[in-house]
């Protein structure tokens, strides 16, 4: 019989501040409108020093990355017409301790407008669409 050692600390296993959900309005989003994305986060500290970090990836723009930093646990958004993959992350920051928490990802499907046929079976139509129109 083999045996093995486990240290359950409580220190070891209570995990710190984080985001453990983006709200939002139900996917998919229509784009050409604002929406509001707020942020659960647990284990966190004095409500009033606590910013979230939202970064905004859009699959149509490669590489680039919108940051709104230290926001309150609200997010407003513009969101494009087109269809394509909205991915937010949320980072939760402490202002008086100046340390940063776990983020949460939530990627969210942008459906509005239609596709060209060449682009109808292209793996950047986000999931969650249903089938585009082709003009």
């Amino acid at each position: 019989m083999s045996c093995a050692y486990v240290d359950v600390t409580p220190a070891i296993w209570q995990p710190g501040y984080r985001v453990t959900d983006i709200l939002g309005p139900p996917a998919p989003l229509s784009g050409g409108q604002g929406y509001s994305f707020t942020t659960t986060v647990v284990n966190g500290g004095n409500p009033d020093s606590l910013r979230v970090t939202w970064r905004v990836i859009r699959s149509y723009v490669p590489g680039d990355t919108q940051v709104v930093a230290n926001t309150p646990n609200q997010l407003s958004l513009l969101v494009g017409e087109g269809s394509y993959s909205l991915r937010l992350i949320a980072t939760p920051r402490d202002l008086v301790s100046d340390s940063t928490g776990g983020a949460f990802v939530r990627d969210y499907p942008v459906c509005t407008g239609l596709v060209l046929p060449y682009a109808a079976s292209s793996t950047n139509m986000p999931q969650g669409c249903g089938q585009p129109s082709v003009e």
